[in-house]
């Protein structure tokens, strides 16, 4: 994630250190909750890339424009699978990052 955001129905490319989307407990997957607390969950044909330093990922493209929290949840590790699924988390928004109600528009006088 560079900036933090991502377009509903593009890819999003992830980059980081065990990010291989792997293992047999049921939490292990992609996933996107929103403000409210829903939660979207990736299928797995969803994940175009998932090595373990790269995930590329599609956004579904029914999500609405807001902020998200991307989670990452794996048994993924160098040797054998971890017993229990260790995630990370993020914040992504859909649509583009808020500016803070600021307007960064040139000032022109």
């Amino acid at each position: 994630l560079r900036d933090g955001s991502a377009t509903a129905g593009r890819n999003l490319f992830v980059r980081g250190a065990m990010l291989k989307v792997t293992g047999d407990n049921e939490a292990v997957g992609v996933s996107l909750t929103d403000s409210k607390g829903v939660v979207t969950k990736l299928e797995d044909d969803m994940i175009a890339t998932n090595k373990p330093s790269e995930l590329t990922l599609l956004i579904p493209s029914e999500l609405v424009d807001g902020e998200y929290t991307l989670t990452i949840t794996t048994q993924y590790t160098s040797g054998a699978l971890l017993k229990s699924p260790r995630s990370a988390s993020t914040t992504l928004w859909i649509g583009g990052k808020p500016t803070d109600g600021e307007d960064d528009r040139p000032v022109i006088e």
